[in-house]
């Protein structure tokens, strides 16, 4: 199961998928079978990263030879919208998901697990 996150944002939506993308068909070339579940990218309140964010998502959503299914938690209209984040029943920090926030990704994590037969 892949997160996404801010720590590659420098390099550019493009750069970042298709080293996510590089990254997921090598894992699964080493490993024949092996499944990959990529969730999509949470919005923050840092400045700036919600604009990488929405221009992340959609490539991810349109391109899924690299992985298995994907937990779209930016498509939950609680935990993906861009002002979400500051929401601090949900966020603790405007970045890092709550046990709150993590109640409503769970469901959507397990839901793509058990799509590829896990779970």
């Amino acid at each position: 199961f892949l997160f996404l996150g801010a720590n590659d944002m420098g390099d550019g939506a493009s750069v970042f998928v298709a080293s996510v993308k590089s990254y997921c068909l090598a894992r699964k070339a080493a490993s024949p079978g092996l499944k990959i579940v990529l969730a999509t990218v949470l919005p923050q309140t840092t400045t700036g990263f919600n604009a990488f964010r929405d221009a992340v998502n959609p490539l991810i959503r349109a391109d899924p030879s690299f992985y298995d299914a994907i937990a779209d938690f930016a498509a939950d209209p609680t935990m993906g919208c861009d002002s979400c984040a500051a929401n601090t029943t949900y966020f603790s920090d405007g970045e890092h998901p709550t046990a709150a926030g993590h109640a409503i990704l769970g469901p959507i994590a397990k839901a793509a697990i058990q799509s590829v037969g896990i779970l």
